[in-house]
């Protein structure tokens, strides 16, 4: 009559990992290239720590050890015939950083007002470093910071606060 049906255990399925792609050869030999920063190359046998380019800038930047020498950067990419990009790398020169000036901007603009105009802007900076929350090392920072924008308006929001400005 019948017969009960046959159940047999499912097949093996492969769950981790799914969705990967198997690499061809080629894209493995490419991804094991060896790729060197020094020159930028990728493929060769060497590395930056041993990179022929590196190396023979090495020899550039021993001619100038010392540091109390000045000398123009660009008169001895000349004279060592050099791409200007790899002799920026190694060469050394002093040049003066000019200081910024942060707070001129602000000052000129706050000049710039018509005065019912600067008397709103003090009174909402007045209003908010009136907030309890604000302490007094705060409070003193931003009216140093608004003193060195214009003397003026630093003293009348330190005047409105009872505060002195610390330039």
């Amino acid at each position: 009559m019948d017969e009960p049906p046959v159940v047999s255990d499912p097949s093996l399925v492969r769950t981790k990992g799914c969705g990967k792609r198997l690499k061809s050869s080629k894209e493995k030999a490419v991804a094991k290239s060896r790729l060197c920063h020094g020159c930028g190359n990728r493929g060769v046998s060497h590395d930056k720590r041993n990179c022929p380019l590196l190396q023979q800038g090495s020899s550039i930047d021993n001619q100038h050890i010392n540091d109390d020498d000045t000398y123009e950067p660009l008169a001895s990419m000349a004279v060592l015939n050099i791409d200007i990009y790899w002799s920026c790398i190694f060469l050394k020169f002093q040049a003066v950083i000019i200081k910024e000036n942060n707070f001129k901007q602000p000052g000129e603009r706050y000049r710039s007002w018509a005065p019912d105009r600067q008397d709103r802007f003090i009174r909402r900076w007045v209003e908010a470093l009136s907030d309890p929350r604000v302490t007094h090392e705060i409070r003193s920072i931003w009216i140093s910071y608004w003193s060195q924008c214009d003397k003026s308006l630093g003293q009348k929001i330190g005047t409105r606060l009872d505060v002195k400005p610390s330039m």
